[in-house]
């Protein structure tokens, strides 16, 4: 089971492009998709809907091929400013994905090197078809988790911001950003 987590900060450390794809079964080296490699305009800004219901699916249902732009890797065991370098999907807009393998416990560790997530606020459901109400189904629902640097209860608040999905199957899904440095007029999703 997996989840699907996605970074966002203008301040990480670079430090150089490794291009990396981790698997659950082994490790591969896969080649990066760059800005430079793209044609004009290209953006990957998935929406909460297409995260579960596509992304998410395939992934689970075994079709690595078609889910390339979003790289597997444990985010729990980097800092989150070491994540953009494992991102498999370079666009210049401060946004990386990544599943994680769900983990199966009533109270998720979200403890990495140098501090820990902290889940705020309650879960929001996530329906299908919202431009139909009417027709609308649940689908999932999202927790947000802020960084904390330190050890709880004590942390230090950061910046850091990390969506998590939760499909109605008990799949993940996660979007992150770094708040303070969000461009204006981007939309958290």
């Amino acid at each position: 089971r997996d989840k699907d987590v996605s970074w966002d900060s203008a301040n990480y450390d670079k430090k150089g492009n490794r291009p990396l794809f981790l698997d659950r079964s082994r490790e591969r080296k896969m080649a990066k998709l760059s800005l430079e490699s793209l044609p004009l305009g290209f953006g990957f800004s998935p929406t909460d809907e297409e995260l579960i219901n596509h992304y998410l699916r395939l992934k689970n249902e075994g079709h690595d091929s078609g889910v390339q732009a979003i790289a597997e890797v444990d985010f729990c065991k980097f800092d989150p400013w070491e994540l953009p370098d494992l991102s498999a999907v370079k666009l210049g807009n401060e946004q990386w994905f990544f599943f994680c393998e769900l983990q199966n416990a009533s109270r998720l560790n979200r403890i990495t090197k140098s501090g820990y997530w902290k889940a705020t606020g309650k879960d929001r459901p996530i329906k299908s078809g919202k431009s139909r109400p009417s027709n609308s189904s649940l689908i999932g629902s999202k927790k947000t988790l802020v960084y904390h640097i330190g050890r709880a209860p004590n942390g230090e608040r950061t910046s850091w911001v990390v969506h998590e999905y939760r499909a109605i199957d008990t799949h993940q899904v996660c979007f992150s950003r770094n708040k303070k440095f969000s461009l204006e007029g981007h939309e958290i999703v």
